[in-house]
């Protein structure tokens, strides 16, 4: 079972865009920060599937916890009525938890398989976003189009449409990455064999 959790910050000079700025397509510079992942024992599996948010039989679950920060690197125009910024960084963080029920002792072939199991999610979490700037670079970088040149005056617009764009990036990558889960991991056919393995349940 596998699930993503999305927190949102973007930092940035309060501006806004205004007509009088230049155009400028700022250039983006992915930077991942993936965290070692956590593993708990300590749920059983009602807990789990709580935490999952899921239904029917939950014996595992990986949780990860997705930071998008926006990091503009700005400087005044020369007659300081505007903020420009011709690259941003595009920091990514991901806090993984991969939890097995405690109703499975450790070593027990329901343990071993859960385990297992997860770390398959865990592996492909980690694979997805290895390739995040190469699979998505192309689609932020034109949700970032002519918005390099912001004028002091107008903070609230900027910032609402930063968190729109920010918003929407997480929604597209949360997305793919479930479609792959469920695809390659969760599948019932492939499920169905794991559970197969041991008679515990």
């Amino acid at each position: 079972m596998y699930r993503i959790l999305i927190f949102m910050a973007v930092l940035f000079l309060p501006v806004s865009v205004n007509a009088t700025c230049p155009v400028i397509s700022p250039t983006l510079n992915f930077k991942l920060n993936m965290i070692p992942v956590k593993y708990d024992h300590s749920l059983d599996k009602a807990e789990i599937r709580v935490k999952s948010n899921a239904s029917g039989l939950v014996s595992g679950h990986l949780q990860g916890q997705v930071n998008v920060r926006f990091v503009p690197k700005t400087r005044k125009s020369a007659d300081e009525k505007c903020i420009l910024f011709s690259t941003s960084d595009v920091v990514i963080s991901n806090t993984p938890v991969l939890r097995i029920a405690a109703n499975y002792p450790k070593g027990s072939c329901e343990y071993n398989v859960v385990k297992a199991h997860e770390e398959k999610h865990l592996r492909l979490m980690n694979l997805f976003f290895e390739n995040l700037e190469q699979d998505y670079k192309a689609y932020l970088q034109k949700e970032f189009v002519g918005k390099g040149a912001v004028s002091i005056g107008k903070k609230d617009q900027l910032r609402a449409e930063l968190l729109h764009i920010a918003k929407n990036f997480i929604h597209v990558i949360n997305r793919d990455q479930k479609r792959l889960h469920d695809r390659d991991i969760d599948h019932p056919d492939k499920t169905a064999i794991e559970r197969a393995q041991c008679s515990n349940w």
